[in-house]
């Protein structure tokens, strides 16, 4: 029994915890011409999601993408890292190296319907340790929301 117990610890102190963080709507319709920060007309959106590893250590994160009708638009890559304490700002469906970061890899744009879905993040981590929200432009205005933090599995 002593040595059940022992082996139970050992595993259980080797598991690592997956966290989760979820997009649950975007929409980057605008423009993608970094000539422009609005985008080009009022009827076009842009979203920027921001995330910042709030630990002392490295995060490796991986996205998934899907349409609004969950059509999956998960890019072939898909994994990026953060530093520790690191924060980044990034475009779902587009990429402008002047103003985003491009390490983060955007939808698969051969899908239809890629620009406007949600997005879910996963890392191995605790909840709390990446946080994020999303900003939309649009025309007339802006609007913004945090990002909900999801279960640890």
């Amino acid at each position: 029994m002593k040595k059940f117990t022992v082996i139970a610890i050992m595993t259980l102190s080797v598991v690592a915890m997956a966290g989760t963080l979820a997009v649950p709507f975007f929409a980057d319709q605008g423009s993608e011409d970094p000539a422009t920060l609005r985008p080009a007309s009022s009827n076009a959106f842009r979203s920027y999601i921001g995330i910042k590893n709030t630990t002392a250590e490295v995060l490796t994160v991986s996205i998934q993408y899907w349409t609004a009708a969950g059509v999956d638009t998960t890019p072939d890559v898909n994994t990026f890292t953060l530093g520790a304490q690191q924060g980044i700002g990034f475009r779902p469906a587009a990429q402008v190296a002047a103003f985003e970061d491009t390490r983060v890899p955007a939808c698969d744009s051969s899908v239809e319907g890629y620009k406007v879905g949600s997005a879910l993040m996963t890392f191995v981590g605790s909840r709390g340790d990446l946080i994020g929200r999303v900003l939309t432009l649009d025309a007339v205005g802006q609007s913004a929301y945090l990002l909900p933090s999801g279960p640890e599995a």
